[in-house]
């Protein structure tokens, strides 16, 4: 399209959009007339039409830093109501990358029994009334063939599928499977509410034959029976892991001494040592025991040998540290090999 064909380029001029800005000094205020009354001079012909909210959803937030405040969105969606509104909606497209399927739509859809309506706004503004009609809530949710994929995880979760049970105090996963890395899993345990916030965690997880590129560069094939407890603010993942088979084929580039006092040279003059990694804001600590019971191939340019490990991963997801011991079992050729064994409080591979 040629640009001097002035006839063709839309118009981007718009009328100036009214924006109101209203000062509360804490959630648990009434958000509900505040709102009710800050729309009604927009004027807006929402009158049995479908309205759509778009809060910032942006991930799981145990801090309640990142996402618009639950009281706010429950606050708008009732003065749309009240305005006339059919029906309200909320929906948003998280930057956690979970995707769901359209049967598990309706856990996010609010369906308020008959009378309610006039609680919604204040159900998190008061963890009371939360916690008094949370203890009322039960029921179920069926997915069907849902995927979730998160930065903390070597794989995404597909295929997954199952009945969540919800009862007064929070959440059951025993029906409820998935499988990663080709591997089935079959998820368990309970998620605790305090109110209609996740608090107390008990999730098991059994996996078998899943097979994931982790740590990177070393393809695996694993059986892992896991559990999670604690809190939402303080999780432990605990349990075994058995490594079936693991390779490690990448070609390592072996520095030469000019290479290695190099660097070092221009480590001095930085002063670059030390620095510590950037904190992620997964709070979760590691308990977990990992036999390698000689399936561990090492194929490439320094060795070629097979070895087994007994392991333990402690630590934090920032920090992780593996202790433990490993061994050859044997050389594949005549090259060179060395074992090399983890000490106590020697970082695991980052």
């Amino acid at each position: 399209m040629s640009l001097r064909n002035r006839e063709l380029i839309p118009s981007f001029s718009r009328p100036a959009s009214r924006v109101m800005i209203r000062k509360v000094a804490r959630y648990e205020e009434d958000l509900l007339a505040l709102i009710y009354e800050s729309l009604r001079e927009f004027q807006l012909p929402v009158k049995y039409k479908i309205v759509l909210l778009k809060p910032n959803l942006v991930g799981l937030d145990p801090q309640g830093v990142m996402n618009t405040h639950p009281a706010v969105i429950a606050a708008t969606r009732e003065s749309f109501l009240k305005l006339g509104a059919s029906r309200v909606l909320i929906g948003d497209g998280p930057a956690m990358r979970a995707t769901y399927p359209s049967s598990a739509r309706s856990m996010f859809r609010p369906r308020w029994p008959s009378g309610s309506r006039s609680h919604a706004a204040r159900l998190v503004s008061n963890p009371g009334e939360a916690r008094k009609i949370a203890s009322r809530t039960s029921g179920r949710a069926t997915i069907s063939d849902g995927r979730v994929r998160h930065f903390s995880m070597p794989n995404s979760l597909d295929a997954i599928n199952g009945t969540i049970q919800f009862d007064p105090g929070g959440v059951r996963l025993d029906d409820l499977s998935a499988t990663m890395g080709g591997g089935k899993i079959q998820f368990g345990g309970r998620i605790g509410f305090d109110g209609f916030v996740p608090s107390r965690l008990n999730v098991t997880a059994r996996g078998k034959d899943m097979h994931l590129r982790y740590p990177e560069d070393i393809r695996s094939v694993i059986d892992a029976d896991l559990d999670v407890t604690g809190t939402v603010q303080s999780p432990l993942l605990r349990g075994e892991v058995t490594v079936k088979s693991a390779t490690w084929n990448r070609r390592v580039s072996v520095p030469s001494i000019y290479d290695l006092a190099a660097k070092r040279s221009a480590s001095i003059e930085t002063g670059a040592t030390g620095v510590e990694p950037a904190a992620t804001t997964v709070p979760l600590r590691f308990d977990v025991h990992v036999s390698v019971p000689s399936t561990l191939h090492i194929d490439n340019n320094l060795a070629r040998m097979v070895a087994n490990a007994d392991l333990s991963l402690r630590g934090s997801y920032d920090r992780p540290v593996m202790i433990g011991h490993a061994a050859i079992v044997r050389r594949r050729n005549d090259r060179r090999a060395t074992t090399a064994c983890p000490e106590a409080g020697e970082p695991a591979m980052e």
